[in-house]
């Protein structure tokens, strides 16, 4: 059974964009909902840079554990303007 869970992270003032994030669990195990949200707030990012960075990153993440096992990593950003 897929784990859904919805978490906000702060307070947005009205110009700022939101953002639907669908994640695997590839990407949620090596960064943390507060990660998410501080890529998120970095300006004007747009969703597709703002995946690719995020999958980057959990990849890195998970090449720096010592077994070889890299877990499949799923990222979906839609912005809800």
């Amino acid at each position: 059974m897929p784990e859904v869970r919805m978490q906000v992270l702060g307070q947005r003032s009205q110009e700022q964009e939101k953002l639907l994030v669908l994640a695997s669990d590839g990407l949620s195990d090596m960064i943390s909902e507060y990660e998410l949200a501080s890529f998120a707030g970095r300006g004007k990012v747009n969703p597709k840079t703002m995946v690719q960075n995020l999958v980057c990153e959990a990849r890195k993440r998970w090449e720096l554990q010592k077994d070889s096992y890299i877990d499949d990593i799923t990222c979906v950003i839609i912005s809800l303007k």
